[in-house]
């Protein structure tokens, strides 16, 4: 049964002008009520910016929708119905954006403080011309008391691997996205898929070198659920997108599934501490000075 919420354009605040950035927060949700509910208090905390929500519910039976009824003046649109997979679920959330850029903070994502779009839009009005992509700095959160903060790499440098930074963290241009949405037929790299085709088309991007995002690690994201069906469609993405050689994708492979192992034994409450101070010992220069227990902000950037 599909249900489905008003169409309506609500501001977060008030704005005037045209150079006003107008941002589309795109949030998706099954049967994770708490987390909805953390990730709904920090959109809604945002100061000084234009902000319009979005929310797509795969069908949640756990009193999910209760918090997107809770909520609902601050909710632009919402729907809850089945959907072919995550990457259909944000194309649903992309199709009704209208903001000058988009943003996929789900549940349990949310944003580090109160001005987090404030920064964002004060970076763009900044620039000459507005950016393809935004990518800023992202805080990832580990169940058993570990937080480990990353700026983003340059696309350029680190596309041939993986992501520059977690797509939590990456602001896309509407237009140009919604002209170019999701792949479907992916259904654990399809975010890998996206950034690598606004790459190779030459869309403009910014860097924030301050972490604005929390996002959640070593839960149950299809990435971490299914490594091997990931690092398949990741080597097919290097493969027919990028056009890597096999000896590159063998050496993306195994880093990946290194990363994989260690967010798994993150996870484990007994072997967290022992993990961590590995992940501190070996972790490459350009991120060491990064990593900094949970309670704690790294002053660092990259």
């Amino acid at each position: 049964m599909r249900r489905h919420g008003e169409v309506v354009y609500r501001s977060a605040h008030s704005a005037e002008g045209s150079d006003v950035v107008k941002f589309s927060i795109i949030t998706l949700v099954y049967n994770r009520k708490e987390d909805l509910e953390r990730t709904a208090r920090s959109v809604t905390s945002q100061r000084d910016a234009a902000v319009e929500w979005i929310v797509i519910d795969g069908g949640s039976t756990d009193g999910s929708l209760d918090v997107i009824d809770s909520y609902r003046d601050a909710i632009a649109y919402w729907q809850s119905e089945n959907d072919d997979g995550i990457y259909d679920a944000m194309n649903k959330g992309l199709a009704r954006a209208t903001g000058d850029y988009v943003l996929f903070l789900n549940s349990g994502d949310y944003f580090i403080s109160d001005d987090s779009l404030k920064i964002v839009a004060r970076s763009v009005t900044q620039l000459e011309r507005r950016p393809g992509m935004i990518l800023v700095g992202a805080a990832y959160k580990f169940p058993h008391g570990h937080d480990m903060v990353q700026m983003p790499r340059r696309i350029e440098e680190h596309i041939y691997h993986s992501t520059p930074i977690t797509h939590q963290a990456v602001f896309f241009d509407r237009r140009i996205h919604q002209r170019h949405p999701y792949d479907t037929s992916y259904r654990n790299a399809g975010d890998y898929e996206c950034m690598c085709q606004f790459f190779l088309r030459g869309e403009t991007r910014s860097y924030i070198d301050t972490p604005l995002v929390f996002s959640m690690r070593g839960g149950d994201s299809i990435t971490q659920n299914h490594p091997w069906r990931h690092a398949k469609e990741a080597a097919r993405i290097q493969r027919e997108v990028l056009g890597m050689g096999y000896g590159s994708i063998l050496r993306s492979f195994i880093r990946r599934h290194m990363v994989h192992i260690a967010t798994e034994l993150m996870a484990n409450k007994r072997l967290a501490p022992v993990t961590w101070r590995i992940i501190e010992a070996v972790r490459p220069t350009v991120d060491r000075g990064l990593l900094v227990p949970s309670g704690r902000r790294s002053t660092k950037s990259a």
